[in-house]
């Protein structure tokens, strides 16, 4: 078993790498970064392999990232799965540099106002600490649409401060457990970037 400060390294060792190699692509070629965020267990995961039209299964917590390329009509981009656990949302401002076009905020829609409030300042800080460009384009799922008693649209908005943000935003709710929602995400993102 690895312990918390070489799980760290490696993920920390892995991002160099990928960006790196992602860094020696001519600047026309380089794909749009769209980038999977939110809190642990509000369903990343599951929307990243929903995204790539795989069927839903539970998933382990996300230690470190996964990296795939979503192919969509006629739109390609890089998809980032970061890790939402406490420890590892400090390395996200990392990841968003001047070369991120998206970002995907996952919030679980069952998990209530406490976890809301959290999803916010989470959401916040990163905006704020990360060497982002202005048209980013920020796409909150709320996810875990399935569930009985979830937030509503505007609970969500209200709870993360959505008005008023300097990037252009969106709001879809979803459910990976039962793959609705991600057609629409798909195609949200094929109007923005195509």
């Amino acid at each position: 078993m690895l312990s918390k400060s070489k799980i760290l390294c490696l993920y920390s060792l892995l991002y160099i790498l990928t960006m790196v190699s992602a860094s020696k692509l001519p600047k026309e070629e380089s794909p749009t970064q769209i980038y999977l965020l939110g809190l642990n267990d509000a369903g990343k995961t599951a929307i990243f392999n929903s995204l790539l039209g795989r069927n839903f299964t539970l998933s382990q917590p996300t230690i470190g990232f996964n990296l795939e390329e979503v192919r969509y009509k006629d739109l390609s981009f890089s998809l980032w799965d970061l890790g939402g656990q406490c420890r590892l949302r400090a390395l996200w401002k990392h990841f968003l540099t001047e070369n991120a076009n998206g970002i995907i905020f996952v919030l679980d829609a069952a998990a209530g106002k406490k976890r809301l409030e959290l999803a916010s300042k989470v959401l916040h800080e990163t905006l704020q600490k990360a060497v982002i460009p202005e048209e980013l384009f920020l796409l909150v799922l709320a996810n875990k649409q399935d569930m009985d008693d979830k937030l509503s649209a505007a609970e969500i908005v209200d709870g993360l401060k959505l008005v008023g943000i300097k990037y252009e935003w969106e709001l879809l709710e979803t459910s990976a457990k039962h793959n609705t929602g991600i057609v629409e995400s798909l195609e949200r993102l094929h109007q923005k970037f195509n």
